[in-house]
């Protein structure tokens, strides 16, 4: 049975601390890396670049007849970030345990990892001080959850601007400058991605994966574990367009729409009639100050046009920028889970992991978190 920790006690200097609980000695706190380099500080949030399945490719070479194609790391966004610190490693089952022990979390929604189905699990992973798996990242917590326990320690979870100017040393390290297939890329390496290391179908113990790690300049250690091992919560609620300065519905663009532009000029008669009324043309879109963002839209020899979807922010560094509100959460990277073909959701731009809120009960046992505090 679980050993239980009594109420806290009133120490000697009168003061109620965690340290003076009788019954357990509080787990030792994660050791964090100091994030202050103007370099990783000040970045371009998001990528030009599109991946399929798990291969990465120019976005010049992207045409589709469908905006909802279009990447939600597009466009991107160069940011400017307040110096903060970052957990070293993902928060374990020890941890948790004892916040949930002080009255100060409530237990995950389960207490296993892996597939159940399958004979890649762990049906106890969670729950005993002397669990074996205690120093590995806990799962089956919500956002919520995630966010209750970084308050307990005095922290918060990370923004996801914070989290992907960080995570983008360790893409680097793992992937380089990949740009084909990103199993291939990662084959063999140190890293808890099933599609790059199938001895790693399970999660790991914590900051135990070599190449897994982000060196971040000035820092005193490497942060480990954020593209693998398991995804992370991020404070943020999912939005598509986050990015985009303003709709291209805007009032400063006239009659622009969201309308298909540029036909080529031989070849207008024949895709006039697939534009919006009025919206043929958009010279506010061709001046690159403008920030527009557009699709290729490629249908045939047919026609070939743009499709502007939305206005972005251009040259101008967003400071803190906002995070995003929606009934949908944000996690970010890859996990032991990820299997080859889906690959593109280890890249530590991409955005697609996310899930409905569903009053707050949704968890996974491929999704754990680290938290992180202002500098």
């Amino acid at each position: 049975m679980r050993a239980t920790i009594a109420m806290l006690v009133t120490c000697a200097s009168g003061t109620l601390l965690f340290g003076c609980a009788k019954g357990r000695t509080p787990p030792d706190p994660t050791a964090m890396v100091a994030v202050t380099d103007g370099a990783t500080l000040e970045y371009t949030f998001g990528s030009s670049d599109y991946c399929l399945g798990e291969s990465v490719k120019p976005a010049a070479d992207m045409c589709t007849n469908s905006s909802e194609s279009i990447p939600a790391v597009w466009p991107t966004m160069k940011v400017k970030l307040k110096p903060f610190r970052i957990d070293s490693r993902e928060v374990t089952n020890l941890q948790y345990l004892y916040c949930v022990e002080m009255g100060k979390c409530s237990e995950p929604k389960a207490g296993n990892a892996g597939d159940p189905k399958s004979a890649d699990s762990i049906q106890h992973y969670y729950g005993d001080a002397d669990n074996p798996y205690n120093d590995y990242p806990v799962v089956h917590v919500t956002q919520q959850q995630a966010r209750e326990y970084c308050a307990f320690v005095g922290k918060r979870l990370p923004t996801e601007y914070e989290w992907e100017a960080v995570a983008r040393l360790a893409h680097k390290k793992i992937f380089g400058d990949a740009t084909t297939k990103l199993s291939e890329a990662c084959k063999n390496k140190e890293v808890a991605i099933k599609g790059c290391n199938t001895a790693y179908p399970l999660p790991q113990a914590a900051g135990v994966r070599i190449d897994d790690k982000a060196q971040v300049p000035g820092g005193t250690q490497d942060v480990s574990d954020l593209i693998g091992n398991v995804s992370e919560w991020v404070e943020a609620g999912f939005v598509q367009n986050i990015t985009c300065k303003a709709a291209m519905s805007d009032a400063s663009l006239g009659k622009c729409c969201s309308a298909r532009d540029k036909c080529a000029e031989d070849k207008k008669d024949k895709c006039s009639s697939d534009l919006y009324p009025d919206c043929q043309t958009c010279d506010a879109c061709a001046d690159p100050a403008k920030g527009c963002f557009g699709q290729c839209v490629d249908a045939g020899d047919a026609k070939k046009a743009t499709f502007w979807q939305c206005i972005g922010f251009g040259d101008a560094a967003q400071e803190n920028p906002a995070v995003g509100k929606s009934a949908t959460a944000m996690f970010r990277g890859a996990s032991y889970g990820t299997a080859a073909g889906s690959m593109c959701e280890a890249r530590a731009v991409d955005r697609s992991n996310k899930t409905q809120l569903s009053d707050n009960k949704i968890s996974s046992p491929y999704v754990g978190f680290r938290c992180v505090a202002d500098q």
